[in-house]
């Protein structure tokens, strides 16, 4: 399979070249990181097995990511006399995906100066390193997207025409590209206009910024066109959806016949096949350059924080935080607990990687929640607000949507770059390794999830009033035990002593498809009961004796129920 990938990335070598690129290296350079990808360590782990399992993970991923490209298929089936209009928003749902990625996770093969220590020595030019990591990235994007694109790849042939199925892969592949070496070029030209020394500090603010604007952009913007029915849309209308890339790389499809309400989209179409390739050139010829020595000088600054530290503004931040000290010692009795419930807060402070993937959904929630009531087309802003109040059922959802929050917390806590660092667990006096889980997410319950419930639980207060405190204990305690379950029967694993691989990156999003099923099914077991005090009661009590047998069996975990990488 590697060879096939690096077959199809290495077609193209006569525009490598002239972008730059030694071919040789470039080739090399992808051989090693394909066969690399293949031979990912599976983490700190001391138990002896005699057994392997041998699982197909990139099967059930294409499989399940399959099934989850059905939700593309609307624009396609609503619009089905403007198929540029219709493939226009099918490509807007795909591109937020692809932001959502390397803006989370691939951001970090990007900027990963592991490898320094080989490629230095050797003369290998900024825009050969800089295009073989880009065209990795690549790969492994086509790897998520493709699999979701196969339901409209099939569906255009259905109801638009068969000469747009041929077409589709190329234009798929020139939205990946557009994407990749945007969102990348934009960090390159910070890299290249800031100092090294504030370039990672300013990149996880720029990250979750830039999230949080895509997100907007793509979700709540389509909520605020006041749509009739899509049938009876003027597009003359939204003229400025001409200038929206993703409408250019629609426009292609004017070479096979599909039609556009808007004029000159010949040249919108040129657009949509020049500009990947131009943000490829510009990139490669303008900012790739040095694009190494700049990693590096990061890498390097990176170091000298982490090991230079002053002795007084340590004994400086000691004195000033002493309250977790206080904080751990009063909410863990165990030693084992209270040393997890430090290790974890202090390392969620200072680790970028997490920050990055967990920060945006605290603004991504109340987004998708105005959008979901309070942005709707048959009625204006202030009639939405006052219909949404008016329902007991949009308190409910605002509680269990609290969930997605600390489940993204709970996903990323258990891993980290430095995971090697674990074996302290292994080699420490450590009976019970489930005292330690459970402080380390005593940890990130605290700090991550239960101030948010708690704005929550005042907005709901401050507009259903105590009526709703029920209802707020209740789904308290029901988060409560989506948490325990969820790391139960999937991450039971000690904080930060694993590697992400790219393995464990696809079953967290299948994993987090599912998870998002649980919160959906208390909540509507709890809107069942909406009515019945005595029998909120009565559940309440049933709860905190489960809520109370299921951290024991956290506390209670042996060493054999800690999880490998490979289980997880």
């Amino acid at each position: 399979m590697n060879r096939f990938f690096l077959f199809i990335l290495m077609l193209p070598q006569a525009l490598w070249r002239k972008m730059g690129a030694d071919t040789e290296q470039l080739k090399a350079l992808l051989r090693v990181r394909l066969l690399l990808d293949g031979r990912r360590p599976l983490g700190m782990s001391f138990k002896k097995t005699t057994t392997h399992k041998k699982t197909n993970t990139a099967l059930t991923s294409s499989i399940l990511s399959f099934f989850f490209g059905f939700i593309y298929l609307m624009p396609i089936l609503a619009m089905q006399e403007q198929p540029i209009m219709a493939m226009a928003f099918n490509y807007s749902f795909f591109i937020v995906m692809i932001v959502m990625l390397l803006t989370s996770d691939f951001v970090n093969v990007l900027f990963d100066a592991r490898d320094k220590h080989i490629l230095l020595p050797r003369p290998i030019a900024s825009p050969t390193l800089f295009l073989a990591k880009m065209l990795h990235i690549l790969m492994y994007l086509s790897r998520s997207i493709v699999p979701m694109a196969l339901p409209s790849w099939i569906a255009i042939g259905f109801v638009f025409n068969y000469k747009m199925v041929l077409l589709f892969p190329v234009v798929l592949l020139l939205l990946m590209a557009m994407a990749l070496f945007f969102i990348n070029g934009i960090y390159l030209l910070i890299l290249k206009l800031m100092p090294a020394h504030k370039f990672k500090d300013a990149l996880n603010t720029i990250q979750i910024l830039f999230s949080i604007v895509v997100f907007f952009t793509m979700y709540i913007g389509p909520r605020l066109i006041n749509f009739d029915a899509v049938e009876q849309i003027n597009w003359q209308h939204f003229s400025w959806m001409q200038y929206l890339p993703t409408y250019w790389l629609a426009a292609i499809y004017t070479l096979v016949g599909a039609t556009s309400p808007f004029a000159s989209v010949g040249i919108y179409a040129l657009l949509g096949l020049i500009t990947p390739l131009l943000f490829m050139w510009i990139i490669t010829k303008y900012l790739s350059p040095s694009f190494m020595q700049k990693i590096v000088a990061v890498d390097a600054v990176s170091a000298q924080v982490e090991t230079a530290t002053p002795q007084t503004g340590a004994s400086k931040k000691t004195s000033k935080s002493t309250w977790v000290y206080t904080l751990a010692s009063s909410m863990n009795k165990s030693k084992e607990a209270q040393a997890a419930f430090l290790l974890t807060w202090w390392q969620t402070n200072r680790s970028r990687a997490f920050k990055i993937k967990v920060l945006p959904s605290y603004a991504m929630m109340p987004m998708y929640v105005i959008g979901m009531f309070f942005l709707n087309n048959d009625k204006s802003i202030a009639e939405s607000i006052q219909l949404a109040m008016h329902k007991q059922s949009t308190y409910l959802f605002l509680i269990y949507m609290t969930s997605y929050v600390f489940f993204n917390a709970i996903t990323y806590f258990i891993h980290s770059d430095a995971y090697k660092a674990s074996w302290v667990y292994f080699v420490a006096p450590i009976a019970q390794p489930g005292k330690v889980l459970w402080g380390g997410l005593k940890a990130i319950w605290l700090k991550y999830f239960f101030p948010f419930y708690c704005l929550v639980s005042v907005l709901i207060l401050s507009i259903w009033h105590w009526q709703a405190l029920p209802d707020l204990i209740l789904g308290l305690f029901n988060l409560t035990i989506i948490m325990t379950v969820i790391i139960l029967l999937s991450f039971r694993a000690l904080p930060f002593s694993k590697i992400e691989s790219m393995q464990t990156q696809q079953k967290k999003f299948l994993r987090g498809l599912f998870a998002m099923l649980i919160p959906f099914v208390l909540g509507l077991l709890h809107y069942v009961i909406l009515k019945f005090l005595w029998l909120k009661l009565i559940v309440l009590v049933l709860l905190a004796i489960a809520v109370y047998y299921l951290i024991d069996s956290i506390l209670q975990s042996p060493w054999a129920h800690i999880k490998d990488e490979s289980d997880l």
